[in-house]
C-alpha cells in the first residue's frame, strides 16, 4: 500500500478522497486555493498546501505547480478525483517522470480514452454501436457540410473535453461557427486541445446509463449495476438511479457483455465507466471515463463496496477484494446532487454564505458534503455542494424515502437545487419514468415540475407576498384593489388589515 497520496481536486471528491485514503492507513496530502481553504477535504486531510492563483489559469490546472509539489512532498501516487487533470496524458507522464504513480489507467489507455472521437473509431472497429457522426476539424466550413450530411440537431464536442465542458448543441447551420468559437474558448482554460472537434447525431427524448466497472492487475473484473443519469443540466448529471428501472433484462445483459468485452480489449485497469445512450432499444456507446465518476457514491450505497478505497488498492497492485455476486442486489439507490443554484432562473450560480446547513440522516439516507454553516459559496468552479442518497428495496420506496430526506435538508443563505429535487421527487411523469435527457433542459418543463408540486398554502403565500409589495408601492394601490375584488383568497384583506393597523 502506498505510505501517501495526493489529492489533486476540490470539492465533493476531495472530501471522499481524503476519507478514502486515511481509512487505508496512507497520509492524505491535498491542495486548495485560497477561496477553498475552509473546505471539509482541506480540514480533513493531514496536510494541505495551498496553489498560488496566477493570473491567467485555473490553479488545480497548473501541472507544473502540482508536480512540483508532489515531487517535493515524495508522494508515492496522486489521485485527480474526477475533472480537472483526471484524464489528462500530460500530466500521468511529468509525474511517471518523477515516479509518481497517478491513480488512473495504463498511457496506451488513457491516451486512448482522453480521445474522445479516437475512442469511437476503436469502439466503432469492435463493431459496437456508435451514433452517426463526422472527422474532427477545425474548419468551420468542412463542420457545416458534416452536420449536414448527419442532420440537425448535432452535438459539437471537443476531442479532449471532459465534464460537460467542450460540448455544445447545434440547432441549425448559423449556430456552427459560435458554438465552435465557444469550445475553442474553453479548450485554453481548461487545457484540452482547441484546434479539432467533431460532431455527433443529437438524440433527445433518450436515456443516459453507464455501467462501472472495476478490473485489477490480475484481469479479474466485476462490473457493477448500472446507473442512470439521465436527468441533467448543461450535460452534468443531477439524479443518479441504480440500477435503472426501465430498461429490460435482454437489454441489461446485451449491454454489460459489449462492456466486458471493452474493458478486456482495453486492458484497463483500476475503475472506469462505460457510458451509453439509450434511444429507445437502441443502444448507442458513448465514451469510457477512466476516472471516478461523481456518482460512484451511489454505487458505494447500493452495493457495500468503497469504491474509492478499492480504486487506491488496485492501484498499489493490490487484487479485487470482491467478486462478482456481492455487487449483484436486488436493492435499489437513489443520488441526488443539490447545487449552488437558482433554478428558476436558468441555474443561475447563487454565490453567498451559508447561515444553516442541516443534513439529513437515517436508517439507508447517506449525505456528503464539502460545505459546511458560514462556509462562503463562490462561482469560481463546479456548484455542486453536496450529494444526498438512500437505498431501498425497490425504486418506489428508495423515492418516499429520498422525500423525506430532501425534507429534512436545509441549507439557508443561498439558493439552491433543492426545491426543484423535491418538486422533482413528486412529479408523476418522473415517478412513472416517462422522462428522459430533456427533461430539465427547457424552463418550460421546469416551470411544470413546480407546478404540480405547489399546495393552495403556497398560493396564498405568494399571494401574501404579492399584497405586501404592492401595498408598499403607492403607485400601484389600484392593482391591489383589482386583485382583493377579482381573489376568492382573504390573504389580500388580511394583508390590507395589516398595513391599516402599522398606521
Amino acid at each position: 500500500m502506498f505510505s501517501s497520496v495526493l489529492v489533486a481536486n476540490r470539492g465533493l471528491i476531495q472530501a471522499n478522497c481524503v476519507r478514502a485514503v486515511k481509512e487505508l492507513g496512507c497520509k492524505a496530502i491535498t491542495i486548495y486555493a485560497p477561496n477553498d481553504r475552509n473546505s471539509a477535504g482541506v480540514r480533513n486531510a493531514d496536510e494541505a498546501y495551498e496553489l498560488t492563483v496566477k493570473s491567467s489559469g485555473i490553479p488545480y490546472l497548473d501541472i507544473d505547480q502540482i508536480v512540483e509539489l508532489a515531487d517535493r512532498l515524495r508522494v508515492d501516487a496522486v489521485h485527480p478525483g474526477y475533472g480537472f487533470l483526471a484524464q489528462n496524458v500530460e500530466f500521468k507522464r511529468r509525474l511517471n517522470e518523477k515516479g509518481i504513480l497517478l491513480i488512473s489507467p495504463e498511457f496506451n489507455a488513457i491516451d486512448l480514452l482522453s480521445n474522445k472521437s479516437a475512442f469511437r473509431e476503436f469502439g466503432r472497429g469492435l463493431g459496437m454501436p456508435i451514433l452517426p457522426g463526422s472527422e474532427t476539424s477545425s474548419d468551420v466550413e468542412e463542420l457545416k457540410a458534416a452536420a449536414s450530411d448527419i442532420g440537425y440537431p448535432v452535438v459539437m464536442k471537443a476531442t479532449e473535453g471532459y465534464g460537460g465542458i467542450g460540448l455544445r448543441v447545434v440547432e441549425r447551420e448559423s449556430e456552427i461557427e459560435g458554438n465552435y468559437r465557444s469550445i475553442t474558448s474553453q479548450a485554453e482554460r481548461f487545457l484540452f486541445q482547441p484546434e479539432r472537434v467533431y460532431l455527433e447525431k443529437c438524440v433527445k427524448n433518450a436515456r443516459h446509463v453507464e455501467f462501472p466497472v472495476a478490473r485489477d492487475v490480475n484481469g479479474n473484473r466485476v462490473v457493477f449495476p448500472e446507473r442512470e443519469c439521465t436527468i441533467q443540466r448543461r450535460f452534468q448529471k443531477l439524479v443518479t438511479e441504480s440500477p435503472c428501472s426501465f430498461i429490460s433484462a435482454s437489454l441489461r445483459n446485451k449491454l454489460r457483455s459489449a462492456v466486458e468485452m471493452l474493458v478486456d480489449q482495453l486492458d484497463l485497469k483500476g475503475f472506469v465507466s462505460v457510458e451509453f445512450l439509450l434511444d429507445g432499444d437502441q443502444a448507442y456507446l458513448l465514451e469510457v471515463n477512466s476516472y471516478i465518476q461523481p456518482s460512484h457514491a451511489v454505487t458505494s450505497l447500493l452495493t457495500g463496496v468503497d469504491m474509492l478505497r478499492e480504486q487506491v488498492s488496485i492501484a498499489a497492485g493490490q487484487p479485487l477484494s470482491f467478486g462478482q455476486k456481492a455487487v449483484d442486489t436486488d436493492k435499489v439507490a437513489i443520488g441526488v446532487f443539490v447545487s449552488a443554484e437558482d433554478t428558476e432562473n436558468n441555474f443561475a450560480p447563487s454565490p453567498g454564505k451559508i447561515d444553516r446547513l442541516d443534513l439529513p440522516y437515517g436508517d439507508g439516507v447517506y449525505s456528503l458534503t464539502n460545505v459546511h454553516t458560514h462556509d462562503s459559496v463562490g462561482t469560481f468552479y463546479d456548484p455542486i455542494i453536496a450529494l444526498v442518497m438512500t437505498k431501498e428495496n425497490n425504486r418506489d420506496k428508495a423515492i418516499n424515502k429520498m422525500r423525506t430526506a430532501l425534507d429534512c435538508l436545509h441549507i439557508d443563505g443561498i439558493r439552491t437545487s433543492i426545491p426543484l429535487m423535491r418538486a422533482l421527487m413528486a412529479y408523476p411523469p418522473y415517478l412513472s419514468g416517462d422522462y428522459d435527457n430533456q427533461f430539465l433542459t427547457t424552463e418550460e418543463n421546469r416551470d411544470r415540475i413546480f407546478e404540480s408540486y405547489r399546495t393552495p398554502l403556497d398560493s396564498e403565500i405568494a399571494s401574501l407576498v404579492a399584497a405586501l409589495s404592492l401595498h408598499r408601492d403607492s403607485s400601484k394601490q389600484h392593482l391591489l384593489e383589482q386583485a382583493r375584488s377579482n381573489s376568492k383568497s382573504r390573504i389580500w384583506d388580511m394583508a390590507s388589515d395589516w398595513f391599516n393597523r402599522q398606521k
